[in-house]
């Protein structure tokens, strides 16, 4: 037998051989390479009815990882499977940007500050996923709706240029949890693997997820203002190991 008849052979095979899927609960556990952004570049807020600030966002292009932990149930048809999970999941983000106080005074150039925000961000989500099961390699679409959890804290502001005579503010915005809608779409491709007795699932994907809201609060100056840096949202290479009960 030719070694061209043979390629023609096993290649197929390799794709098209089904993988055994049945009905059944899995666990899973997800790391990801996450880049978070945030919709805005920049904020402008009243300090006090004298004085309104630009805050600029200069961290656009942050790497950070994401965690994500979930269940799931899995129905199997003739070549296609329906999987509806329940996921939870952690990113970490920072915000880094510069501070232009008396924008409303065009002719006062007043010296910068840099400034600096932590974000720690949760979400639990109900995911539906949708896989093509007559391949061994199964190609995958997914989506996911729930709630999302952004806490953003610990301002902080420094002189842009040592000795400028900026001095940092005596009332920064205050730490502020939003709690609000959040969503994902992603794509992706599966694999079952053999280990002894059981048969773990690698899967690889592709995501966006929307967290929805980061801000901080007010300052004790002007209580009635904010600091918005819009939605954040990330797309997200994502790595998942799924074990199968």
């Amino acid at each position: 037998m030719s070694k061209k008849y043979l390629a023609t052979l096993i290649i197929p095979a390799l794709f098209l051989a089904n993988s055994a899927v049945a009905d059944g609960f899995s666990l899973y556990a997800n790391l990801g390479y996450a880049m978070p952004k945030f919709s805005n570049g920049s904020a402008d807020t009243w300090m006090n009815a004298f004085m309104e600030n630009r805050y600029s966002i200069n961290s656009d292009s942050q790497n950070e990882p994401l965690f994500g932990i979930g269940a799931a149930y899995n129905w199997a048809f003739n070549s296609v499977a329906f999987n509806l999970g329940a996921s939870a999941y952690y990113l970490r983000t920072s915000v880094s940007g510069i501070n232009s106080p008396f924008i409303n005074i065009p002719t006062l150039s007043a010296p910068t500050l840099d400034y600096n925000v932590i974000g720690h961000s949760y979400a639990i989500m109900l995911e539906p996923k949708f896989i093509l099961t007559e391949y061994t390699w199964q190609p995958y679409i997914l989506g996911g709706a729930g709630l999302s959890y952004n806490r953003f804290s610990g301002y902080t502001e420094n002189s842009s240029i040592p000795g400028s005579g900026a001095s940092p503010t005596k009332f920064p915005f205050t730490n502020k949890s939003t709690s609000q809608l959040a969503y994902e779409l992603g794509i992706g491709i599966q694999h079952y693997f053999r280990i002894a007795n059981h048969t773990p699932i690698l899967a690889l994907d592709y995501r966006y997820i929307n967290w929805g809201d980061a801000k901080l609060g007010n300052t004790a100056s002007t209580p009635s203002n904010n600091l918005s840096f819009g939605e954040l949202y990330t797309t997200a290479i994502t790595l998942s190991l799924i074990w199968l009960l």
